[in-house]
């Protein structure tokens, strides 16, 4: 993997070096996955945008970065994949899930970078 893949142009100005506050004024971006349309939102919003049963998954790069033994990332694609395929499963069986697969997608008992993943339902 190359990583000046990774690099990127962006105006520094439109990144956080400090919370925004009050804490619930900030920024998501929100993809409808129906529509492919983008919006920006607030956080106050997520009552609006999550439904009853709904799971919010909030995931570290390292998870999408796990590479292979041929180098191939993971990637955001497969990922959720994964996640659809246990969406039936209780949280308690989701997390080992997707560990148990980036482990099998790895080769490998370790990791390079932190794999960290908080799924939510809305209840």
């Amino acid at each position: 993997m190359n990583l000046s893949e990774f690099d990127f142009p962006f105006d520094s100005t439109l990144i956080a070096s400090e919370p925004v506050l009050p804490r619930h004024a900030a920024r998501l971006l929100c993809l409808d996955q129906r529509s492919g349309a983008l919006s920006h939102r607030q956080v106050a919003d997520l009552p609006d945008l999550l439904a009853p049963g709904d799971l919010l998954v909030l995931y570290s790069d390292g998870i999408v970065e796990c590479c292979n033994a041929e180098g191939e990332a993971y990637g955001v694609e497969r990922l959720q994949r994964l996640l659809l395929t246990h969406a039936d499963q209780s949280l308690e069986q989701l997390i080992p899930a997707v560990r148990a697969e980036l482990l099998a997608w790895r080769g490998v008992p370790e990791f390079d970078d932190d794999i960290s993943l908080l799924v939510l339902e809305r209840p």
